[in-house]
């Protein structure tokens, strides 16, 4: 019998992500020495998320400049504004926007699936800016269920 008590599942770990003030900075050996942002999602149970249904999305290090990892702390602030959309099939729907705070310059929240996802995959983009056909700044996938 299966137990009652919700449990979270990650879903998705973000790969891929370009850090939001320090693309194109580089260290002699060629490599940005800078922290891309990274993005999860988290749904309940053991199964997908189902559209009409609720996800977690989970932030961190979201900066405004250079998040470091070579020893040098650089000039960080806290992304503002950051906005969040679900895209399936080249269509973005905007699900939140956000803002960075606290030690780890994340985000916790709880957003709606939209209801017109298909079965499949589908990932939560973050964009810095205003429109919603910019390059994102972090992604993560999840799977996607039938209703």
């Amino acid at each position: 019998m299966r137990s009652m008590t919700p449990r979270l599942l990650l879903v998705a770990l973000a790969a891929t992500s370009v850090a939001a003030g320090c693309g194109g900075s580089s260290t002699d050996e060629g490599e940005d020495p800078c922290r891309p942002p990274s993005l999860r999602v988290e749904v309940e149970e053991d199964e997908p998320a189902t559209p009409g249904g609720r996800i977690e999305v989970v932030g961190s290090d979201f900066a405004e400049g250079c998040l470091r990892d070579d020893g040098d702390p650089g000039t960080i602030e806290p992304l503002e504004k950051v906005r969040l959309f679900v895209e399936q099939d080249g269509d973005r729907i905007s699900v939140a926007q956000v803002d960075a705070a606290g030690d780890d310059l994340g985000f916790r929240v709880t957003v709606g699936v939209p209801a017109g996802l298909t079965p499949g995959r589908a990932r939560v983009v973050a964009l810095a800016s205003d429109e919603s056909d910019g390059d994102p700044i972090a992604r993560a996938a999840f799977a996607v269920a039938e209703r």
